[in-house]
């Protein structure tokens, strides 16, 4: 009976303890829809739900103590139980969450119960809730003998571990902003040595194994994408930021992270990493471009500079004049000239440096320097064009044309006007020109001006030394033998020099057949033949009238003579007075000359070189790369102090070579 009672009251005060707990709990901000213990089968996950009894967000945190085996009393952390959770939640006010906790399906168990408290915090109510949480790992039940060896062997496997403590990784960098890697002769990638035992597996998926920092405040990630007994681990190298930044990268990874000795797996790894060569080699030679491009400016360009300046001063120059002049026109020539000029000299501004050879100037000169000289003259002479055309028609119709018309015209000519007149009008005309052909038809009216404007007093002696031949061919004139051929050769040389008059059609050709010399030759002749009966006619009218100096009658000069006196001499002495005065012009100056003047010609270093432009570039570039790839092969090259310091030595290098060569030059005898 009284065992009875106590079991009745036992029960009674279990029942009341379990009430008093649920009415705890429901006053709590948090609680277990579940507060029961719970107990998990191996390997399935370990389940709760929270409640928030409030009506705010609560942050929970979430905590396990150790697992305890209830037959032997072995502790085990609930990191090696179970995989890694949150530390918190957020529950939302009135809401729940529900929890599934995954157990570790490599951790190895021995059948039994293992028991620990989830314990849930929440610090801003200052409320901790414990839960009894119990996972039974069942013993294993007997498999079939042929199908054991192929479940159980992924459960047995080692893991790979590395075969050496330290290890060191040259990478590069192809591009700043790709992850670097190791390039070993024809094999790309990054290896490390590990030992393959018995049972290792190889993972099929990437295994993060760490992360590696640089001096220059870089990050390195080190994952192993595949591992092999003869290649070992295949690591990949990847950078923390998108332009990664070489350097020196030290820092350990684990292979084996769950070992409980820290050492077991760990490699302390250093990997140097720097740009691919091709970089350095590239900044070398734009050092060296750059100091070819300021000495080019220095030289050619400035000159070429000049070049351009007189071209644009000629163009502006063609642009004020009228582009048609009497039917004459240049403009189309002219537009295509200046371009050429334009583009030849822009081409020579970019294929050239420094001082010029002996057939670089000469082709220089060729190609650019003649040619602007002689568009510079053409030009010049256009802007004349006008003028001249106006001085041919006023020549043609007041000078020539009216000494045409009293002229007569020699037997044997089948000839209106003179031939140079009808040359003349027809130079008058026009027609399309190119700008070589401007000088040659200036000079060709410039000569036909001037033979319109001469030839009327060529033709006027001309008729005064007929006139003379005439009067010394009369029967009063007693000549000798001698004096008759004179005479005859004065006839000749008169008719000669008028079938040239109106048979030359140009001034050159005039002056080819020295039609003047002919003139004056039989002005000469007639002259010396008048001259005896000058004399006398004038001794005879001295001593009538007492008036002119007998020096100047022996003489055979009628100067002195008066009007009066000459009135009373013969025609004879008359015709003597206007041949012995009448005095030529003088004709057919040459003009032009279109030869390019010192002024035109570019000043250059007069003094030979001891090196070309090209070799000191390449002595340049040699040296630049002896002394920059030194650096390279030194340092992991890739900074911007390091490409800075390559440029200046490009740079430099160029720069030092070229002042050398010029300084031992200064010695060499000055260029012809």
């Amino acid at each position: 009976m009284k065992s009875r009672l106590r079991l009745i009251l036992a029960t009674l005060l279990l029942v009341l303890a379990a009430a008093g707990s649920v009415a705890a709990q429901s006053t709590l901000p948090i609680a277990f829809s579940d507060p029961a213990p719970s107990v998990v089968l191996w390997p399935e996950p370990v389940e709760a739900t929270i409640l928030n009894n409030t009506t705010v967000s609560l942050v929970v945190s979430l905590q396990f103590t150790a697992f305890t085996n209830d037959e032997t009393g072995t502790e085990f952390p609930a990191v090696e139980l179970l995989q890694r959770y949150p530390p918190s939640i957020t529950i939302a006010p009135a809401g729940q969450a529900s929890l599934s906790l995954p157990v570790r399906e490599a951790a190895v168990l021995a059948p039994g119960s293992y028991t620990a408290s989830l314990v849930l915090a929440v610090d801003s109510a200052n409320v901790v809730l414990r839960k009894q949480v119990t996972i039974v790992v069942p013993h294993p039940a007997p498999a079939p003998v042929v199908a054991q060896p192929q479940t159980i062997a992924p459960v047995q496997a080692s893991p790979i571990t590395p075969a050496v403590n330290t290890w060191t990784l040259n990478a590069i960098r192809v591009l700043p902003f790709m992850d670097p890697i190791c390039n070993r002769g024809l094999v790309a990638g990054c290896s490390l040595p590990v030992n393959f035992e018995g049972g290792s597996v190889v993972p099929s998926d990437p295994v993060r194994l760490g992360n590696l920092s640089s001096e220059r405040g870089g990050g390195l990630a080190i994952t192993m994408k595949d591992a092999s007994p003869s290649r070992g681990a295949l690591l990949d190298l990847a950078f923390d930021r998108r332009w990664g930044l070489t350097g020196t990268y030290v820092g350990r990874v684990d292979f084996v992270p769950d070992a409980g000795d820290p050492d077991v797996g760990a490699v302390d790894l250093t990997v140097n990493v720097k740009d691919i060569v091709v970089w350095p080699v590239l900044c070398l030679w734009i050092g060296v471009a750059t100091a070819r491009y300021i000495q080019r400016y220095l030289t050619v360009r400035r000159e070429t500079l000049k070049l351009l300046e007189r071209l644009n001063t000629v163009s502006l120059e063609f642009a004020k004049l009228r582009k048609s002049v009497h039917g004459y026109t240049v403009a189309e020539d002219f537009e295509v000239r200046r371009e050429q000029l334009e583009e030849a000299i822009e081409t020579w501004d970019r294929t050239h440096f420094g001082e010029l050879s002996e057939s670089e100037r000469e082709r220089f000169s060729t190609t650019i320097l003649e040619p602007l000289a002689a568009l510079e003259a053409q030009t010049a002479i256009w802007s004349q064009f006008r003028d001249k055309l106006d001085r041919l028609g006023r020549t043609l119709l007041q000078d020539a044309r009216p000494a045409i018309d009293h002229a007569e015209v020699p037997a044997g000519i089948d000839l209106k006007e003179p031939r140079f007149f009808t040359n003349g009008r027809a130079l008058l005309r026009g027609t399309k020109l190119q700008m070589p052909q401007v000088p040659e038809y200036a000079e060709r009216i410039d000569k036909a001006s001037d033979l319109a404007s001469a030839w009327g007093e060529l033709a006027e002696l001309a008729i005064l030394v007929r006139d003379a031949i005439r009067e010394l061919s009369k029967p009063a004139i007693e000549l000798s033998i001698s004096e008759h051929e004179m005479l005859e050769t004065a006839r000749h040389h008169l008719n000669s020099a008028v079938r040239d008059l109106w048979e030359a059609p140009n001034l050159d050709d005039l002056r080819r057949r020295n039609a003047e010399k002919e003139l004056t030759t039989a002005q000469e002749i007639v002259r010396r033949l008048m001259d005896p009966f000058v004399y006398y006619a004038g001794s005879e009218v001295s001593r009538d009238h007492e008036t002119a100096p007998e020096d100047e009658i022996a003489a055979g000069s009628l100067a002195s003579f008066s009007v009066e006196m000459l009135g009373k001499l013969p025609p004879l002495v008359r015709t003597y007075a206007r041949v012995e005065s009448f005095q030529l012009p003088r004709v057919g100056l040459d003009r032009y000359d279109l030869l390019p003047t010192d002024a035109a010609k570019l000043t250059y270093v007069r003094r030979a070189l001891l090196f070309g432009e090209q070799t000191v570039t390449w002595a340049a570039m040699l040296a630049s790369m002896v002394i920059g790839l030194e650096r390279y092969f030194a340092t992991n090259f890739g900074s911007l102090a390091d490409y800075l310091g390559l440029f200046t030595w490009g740079l430099t290098a160029k720069a030092g070579l070229e002042l050398a060569n010029v300084i031992v030059s200064r010695f060499l005898p000055p260029r012809e």
